[in-house]
């Protein structure tokens, strides 16, 4: 009896964040439209300057994809990974930091799950 309100939530989470996910191209144009639209400059940039420029700007990162752009009014977009924690710390990512203050506790409560 009570099992539809128990998962309710959780169908309803997974319908939004679905359709987050369905319509991810038009939603990232809405949220990036900013930094993917350019003005034209006339002729492209070769990858590996712009993966060089990027490589310069940010040094203790790695450059994990360069995605060359589709039309002259669009950028090039290059992924990098800089987030794990610096010292390989594994508080914080897999389990909460249990001996930090109170505020940090409770984020690491939310955070680590992932709600």
């Amino acid at each position: 009896m009570y099992v539809g309100i128990i998962i309710a939530p959780f169908l309803m989470i997974h319908a939004i964040t679905g359709s987050v996910y369905l319509f991810k191209p038009q939603v990232e144009k809405f949220l990036y439209d900013n930094y993917y639209t350019v003005a034209d400059q006339g002729e492209k940039l070769i990858h590996s300057k712009v993966v060089d420029t990027v490589k310069e700007e940010c040094p203790n990162s790695d450059v994990n994809n360069y995605r060359p752009c589709d039309a002259a009014d669009r950028s090039a977009e290059v992924k990098i990974n800089d987030w794990w924690p610096r010292k390989m710390r594994m508080a914080g990512v897999l389990y909460p930091r249990l001996k930090s203050r109170k505020r940090t506790f409770i984020r690491g409560l939310h955070v680590v799950p992932g709600f």
